[in-house]
């Protein structure tokens, strides 16, 4: 029999300037909405309303549901979700994200873009 001399864990950091668990990640990017999210994330800096993101998913036809349900989304799931994970910094009180680390999940989400098209 074969000793293993550290613990397996499933949480190793993607990157050590993000600090993500993996885990984390791929939890994160298993929604197709956290994933357009995100990819809007990535072209701006925060801070960004939960408003304004439900409105630029809309109007791009990108999610679906009306602006109002997409709100309510992203508010009460998808942005709670992404912060969870450590991928966004989000403050429901001021319904805000103020901070996002897209770069930690990158080549996964690159990777999914791809497969999706």
């Amino acid at each position: 029999m074969v000793e293993q001399t550290q613990p397996f864990t499933r949480t190793h950091s993607i990157d050590t300037s993000t600090d993500v668990p993996l885990d984390d990640v791929f939890e994160a990017l298993a929604d197709e909405r956290r994933r357009l999210i995100l990819r809007r994330l990535r072209e701006g800096d925060p801070p960004v309303s939960t408003g304004r993101l439900a409105r630029e998913l809309a109007d791009d036809g990108e999610a679906a549901g009306s602006k109002r349900e997409l709100e309510t989304g992203l508010h009460h799931r998808d942005l709670p979700k992404l912060d969870d994970a450590g991928v966004v910094t989000y403050d429901p009180e001021s319904k805000l994200v103020v901070d996002c680390r897209v770069e930690a999940t990158e080549p996964y989400l690159d990777t999914a873009e791809r497969m999706e098209r």
